[in-house]
C-alpha cells in the first residue's frame, strides 16, 4: 500500500510539473502587451476588441459578429471578469488541460514514461502554443473535446453518466469550432463502447 501511495504521489507531483512547464512556457507571451495593446495576430485583435466592445455592452452575436461558434465570446467575457489579461488566461487554462489530460490519456494505456513524453511534447509543441497564448478560438474547442475524451476514458463512474458528460463537453466543443468534433466524437464514442463490452471495437 505504502508503495502505491508513493507512486501515486509521484504521478500527482509530475503532472504538476508538467502543467507548471506549460505556464512557464507561455507566461512571458500571455503577459507581455506590446504594441496595439498587445495583439498577437488577426484573432487575438479582433477578440480582444469583441471582449471590449462587450465589457461596454455589446451583446455577441447581435451587435458583435463572431466567425466563431455562439460559445466562444461568452467564454471570453466570462475571462474578462477576472481582469484585461482573463481572456488570454482561458487559452492559458485551455494550455494546462491539454497538456494533463495528454498525460492522463497516455498514462492510463502506454505507462508512465510514455505519459511523460506525452506530457512534455504538448507542453512544448509549438502549435498548441500558437493557440494558447493570443486569443484564438482553438485553445479552449480543443480544450473541452481533451475534458470529453477524459470523462469518457474514466472507468468508475456509470457508463450512462459519463455519456451524458462527455457529450455536454463534446457539445460545448462543437458550439466553439467544430472543426474538432469529430475526431473528438469518434474517440470518445470508442472509449464508452468499451465500456459497454463491446469488444469488438477494442481491438
Amino acid at each position: 500500500m505504502g508503495a502505491f501511495r508513493s507512486t501515486r504521489a509521484r504521478g500527482w507531483a509530475l503532472l504538476f510539473a508538467l502543467v507548471g512547464l506549460a505556464a512557464a512556457i507561455r507566461l512571458p507571451a500571455t503577459l507581455t502587451r506590446g504594441p496595439l495593446r498587445g495583439f498577437k495576430g488577426f484573432d487575438d485583435g479582433v477578440y480582444l476588441a469583441s471582449v471590449d466592445a462587450m465589457r461596454n455592452g455589446g451583446d455577441p452575436y447581435t451587435e458583435l459578429f463572431s466567425s466563431q461558434g455562439p460559445l466562444f465570446l461568452p467564454v471570453l467575457r466570462m475571462g474578462d471578469m477576472f481582469g484585461a489579461i482573463g481572456p488570454r488566461l482561458i487559452m492559458l487554462l485551455s494550455a494546462g488541460v491539454l497538456v494533463a489530460g495528454s498525460y492522463v490519456l497516455v498514462r492510463r494505456c502506454g505507462g508512465q514514461n510514455a505519459a511523460t513524453v506525452a506530457g512534455i511534447a504538448a507542453a512544448a509543441s509549438l502549435s498548441l502554443y500558437s493557440v494558447t497564448t493570443g486569443v484564438a478560438s482553438d485553445g479552449p474547442a480543443l480544450a473541452f473535446t481533451m475534458a470529453a475524451m477524459l470523462v469518457a476514458s474514466w472507468r468508475r463512474p456509470p457508463v450512462l453518466a459519463r455519456a451524458l458528460a462527455a457529450g455536454a463537453l463534446v457539445g460545448a466543443a462543437l458550439s466553439i469550432k467544430s472543426l474538432f468534433v469529430l475526431p473528438a466524437g469518434l474517440a470518445v464514442g470508442w472509449y464508452l463502447l468499451r465500456a459497454l463490452g463491446l469488444r469488438a471495437v477494442s481491438y
